[in-house]
């Protein structure tokens, strides 16, 4: 058995960062027009650190010498971390804790600067032409300096081999559970990161079985888990279902320098779970957690000298 300490603190420095600029979010009832342009950062950022803290239990144990097992827990504490001020633009308008981002009822001379001054450009994905009248709030979507963020967590890495008859088997398991949040200023409340969606979900795990018989053949069956999030841009919230995926490949030793490898994907082509938005231009899942690509066969000849 092993233990593992490991303390750290570390110091991120970033320079100017270009600032992604209002957006005019419109109640569903109003026609609606988005400002998005990109400014000079206008504030002064400061740099950005982080003290974090790792543990890791490693289990070898004489009765299984073909176990090895290693746990570890992570502890990381950022202060004045850089990112954009408004991470869900959806929510800007009813969430307390953007409203220190948020111009209500905009002046003219205010919306006319923000197109003005933004060099990305004018977009305007209502359908209609855009009606400065329109526009209720404009979303200064500036990096910022954040409060804090906290992000802890446990990785499992286990791997168990051992003779089948005359063949040999692996078992393999890769987990890892994680919790986050986040405070954008003194007066926002903490927000919850992990497990809601386009930020990493609380669970993931890569279950996998290696079965080989020689030099001529393996084959390798892996189970893929993906946990779900929760929208919490949408009334009520939505809870995601996981997304659950097989992989198999296998390898024929053809002679001492030729192996044929075939491997397919997804192999009961599973689809990412549905995303209600409301935007037509977006598309309807997590793409930060999951992957839209269904059943992927491939097949290799490899050739040693």
């Amino acid at each position: 058995m092993t233990q593992k300490p490991k303390p750290l603190h570390s110091i991120k420095v970033d320079g100017p960062i270009p600032a992604h600029l209002a957006r005019s979010i419109i109640e569903e009832t109003l026609r609606s027009a988005i400002l998005d342009g990109r400014l000079p950062c206008g504030t002064a950022l400061r740099p950005e650190k982080a003290t974090s803290w790792t543990a890791t239990l490693g289990l070898h144990p004489r009765t299984l010498p073909g176990l090895q097992l290693d746990i570890t827990y992570f502890r990381v504490k950022y202060q004045d971390r850089i990112t954009q001020a408004i991470i869900n633009t959806s929510v800007a308008l009813s969430d307390p804790a953007y409203q220190e981002f948020v111009i209500l009822d905009p002046t003219q001379q205010q919306k006319s600067d923000v197109i003005n001054s933004g060099t990305g450009g004018f977009y305007n994905f209502t359908g209609s032409p855009y009606d400065p009248n329109d526009v209720i709030a404009i979303l200064n979507d500036l990096y910022v300096n954040l409060v804090s963020q906290k992000i802890h967590g446990v990785d499992v890495n286990a791997n168990y081999g051992f003779d089948w008859g005359s063949d040999s088997l692996t078992l393999s398991e890769n987990a890892s559970w994680l919790v986050s949040s986040q405070r954008n200023s003194p007066l926002a409340p903490v927000t919850n990161l992990a497990g809601t969606i386009f930020n990493p979900p609380h669970w993931r795990s890569r279950f996998g079985a290696t079965w080989k018989h020689g030099n001529s053949l393996t084959l390798s069956a892996f189970y893929n888990f993906i946990g779900g999030v929760t929208d919490v841009t949408s009334a009520p919230v939505a809870y995601g279902a996981p997304m659950k995926t097989v992989d198999f490949t296998t390898i024929w030793g053809i002679s001492k320098d030729v192996d044929l490898s075939a491997s397919v994907q997804n192999i009961f082509n599973q689809r990412p779970p549905f995303w209600n938005t409301p935007y037509p231009f977006v598309v309807n899942f997590d793409s930060t957690n999951y992957s839209p690509i269904g059943r992927f066969v491939s097949i290799a000849i490899t050739k040693r000298w």
